[in-house]
């Protein structure tokens, strides 16, 4: 069971400076309250509030490739090592508000960047494309699509060391399905059960004696209470 402040349905406030970092559009002196998934809180076996990469991977039945190890990365925002509730819910806020197309394409790009050197290397994009997390092909179709990718990219990459982004998104655009499959089938698994977009709430001065009575959900509050 997850601790009591990462419980399925408890409350989780994310101070608005902080989802500023992720969406720069967000309200001024607003915080976003949202409920903690309980797709997290069953994941967190621990009850620690946090995900380690094996929670992760037995959490959402994954299988530990180097593709969902670098989701996981690219999930820890701070670089610490885990994944916690904050960062699981503004990753599942970008990808299902902030980010359009273009933006799932760049997204694309970092994740399949296996090693994180900022630059994606053919032999990345081949592993990526013969990752067979959670059987989403058969195994003879992901090698004839890894082989078909090998020849591609000798033919027009030549002798380049690297994949630039520019060429990564002409690629993606010709081949979509092919393209987005493997990332798109860890992120539905991870994110598919979890409808959460939050509410904002303004961000009050309270003194440790005051609370606030809330009105329905997303609505404004109705009031602060002296305690």
């Amino acid at each position: 069971m997850g601790s009591a402040c990462c419980s399925s349905g408890t409350p989780l406030v994310i101070e608005g400076a902080v989802v500023r970092k992720y969406e720069p559009h967000f309200p001024d002196h607003y915080d976003l309250v949202v409920e903690v998934p309980k797709a997290f809180s069953e994941a967190d076996k621990d009850g620690s509030g946090e995900l380690d990469y094996r929670e992760f991977v037995q959490g959402f039945q994954l299988e530990p490739t180097l593709l969902t190890k670098r989701l996981f990365e690219v999930f820890d925002a701070d670089q610490g090592g885990t994944v916690n509730a904050e960062e699981f819910v503004m990753a599942l806020r970008k990808w299902r508000l902030e980010f359009d197309f273009q933006k799932r394409l760049e997204f694309a790009y970092t994740v399949y960047d296996l090693d994180g050197s900022g630059s994606l290397q053919p032999h990345e994009l081949l592993n990526v494309m013969a990752d067979t997390n959670q059987g989403l092909r058969s195994r003879k179709c992901t090698c004839r699509i890894a082989s078909r990718m090998n020849g591609w990219l000798k033919t027009h990459l030549r002798n380049k060391e690297h994949i630039s982004k520019s060429v990564f998104v002409e690629i993606s655009k010709k081949f979509p399905s092919v393209m987005f499959l493997p990332l798109n089938g860890l992120i539905e698994r991870i994110f598919g059960a979890s409808n959460l977009l939050g509410r904002e709430q303004p961000d009050f001065k309270l003194s440790p004696y005051q609370t606030i009575a809330w009105g329905a959900w997303g609505e404004k509050p109705l009031a602060i209470y002296d305690l």
